[in-house]
């Protein structure tokens, strides 16, 4: 089943991956055993991050529906949140770097300047 751009999914606490443009369920993530108490995506929407009431939190690939990775306990939770701010923080800069490539923050740097010069900005 194609699934279309990232950006036409959404995640929801029912453990469901629903297509936007369709409002059908496309796939159902199994594996709680408890209510979810908590859903992210990742920066680059191919993964979501699951707190749930039954103390585990697990990481989903979004196109596959598999549980990538499952913690459990306080000291897997903490592993889980040193390993989620440093992919965070790679996909972030790696997207950065392709945009400015790309020419994609021109525009937004360019407005920028033209603020400041026009004296719409506060020193820090």
């Amino acid at each position: 089943m194609e699934l279309g751009s990232v950006s036409r999914r959404l995640v929801a606490s029912h453990q469901r991956v629903w297509s936007l443009a369709t409002g059908e369920t496309v796939r159902v993530l199994e594996g709680h055993t408890a209510y979810i108490d908590a859903v992210a995506l990742t920066a680059d929407g191919m993964r979501a991050v699951s707190a749930s009431s039954d103390n585990t939190v697990r990481v989903w690939n979004i196109e596959t529906g598999e549980a990538v990775r499952v913690l459990q306990g306080h000291t897997e939770l903490a592993q889980f949140r040193e390993w989620f701010l440093e992919f965070e923080a790679d996909a972030w800069d790696r997207q950065m770097e392709q945009d400015a490539k790309a020419g994609k923050l021109d525009a937004l740097a360019n407005k920028a300047l033209d603020d400041h010069k026009a004296g719409r900005t506060t020193p820090l």
